[in-house]
């Protein structure tokens, strides 16, 4: 724990060269397998099982490199780090609205209409879903990714009671379900991302990306 309030002290002292140190220190941490990443100048620790941790990371990741070239997409990483952090204290009531949250605010950013700036999740994918995004996506295929796809984590949070009132009695949140909310969001975060990055390719993303193919 004294080793990591360390690197997060310096990384808040490097100004422009944060990011590589981030970086290094990454790398290090995967070439021991460690669950644990530096997103932002804090650790975050990912669960162990390899292919939640590469997907996990591959959305922090993400969503790390747009809200650097794309300061828009900032609240939605933000979001997205405390629901992890509201896991690991286990707290996972608020680990499932962060990660909600983070996910209708990616939309939000999708849709870029101060109309849907207030909006809820439905409204949110049914916009989505009638923009240019969905452009390429089967017309038959549509109504299913709405209502079976986009709507899971919505869904998930108002069912666990994290969306609304408890009422008289409390509702107990077990870890699985907090980490399934984590990997919808994951997913769903990284799906909205790749639309973004398709539709949008600027050219911040092309100089990284010497072999011609589309970035993450």
């Amino acid at each position: 724990p004294e080793l990591f309030d360390i690197i997060e002290i310096q990384y808040d002292k490097l100004g422009t060269e944060s990011e590589e140190y981030q970086s290094t220190i990454n790398n290090a941490l995967d070439e021991i397998d460690s669950p644990f990443r530096l997103q932002n100048g804090r650790f975050i620790k990912i669960d162990a099982q390899q292919f939640e941790h590469d997907l996990k990371r591959k959305a922090l990741a993400q969503m790390e490199q747009l809200r650097c070239d794309e300061p828009i997409f900032q609240p939605a990483y933000e979001e997205m780090l405390a629901a992890f952090e509201k896991y690991e204290i286990g707290d996972y009531k608020d680990c499932i609205l962060k990660a909600e949250c983070s996910f209708e605010s990616m939309m939000k950013i999708l849709i870029d209409d101060p109309a849907f700036s207030t909006s809820a999740a439905n409204a949110l994918i049914e916009a989505l879903a009638a923009s240019e995004y969905f452009s390429d996506i089967p017309e038959y295929a549509i109504g299913i990714m709405k209502d079976k796809v986009l709507l899971s984590l919505p869904t998930l949070r108002n069912k666990c009671g994290s969306g609304h009132g408890h009422g008289a009695s409390p509702v107990v949140i077990p870890k699985s379900v907090a980490n399934l909310a984590l990997n919808l969001a994951s997913s769903l975060n990284t799906f909205l991302a790749d639309l973004y990055v398709e539709k949008n390719f600027f050219p911040g993303y092309a100089d990284n990306n010497t072999d011609g193919e589309l970035p993450f």
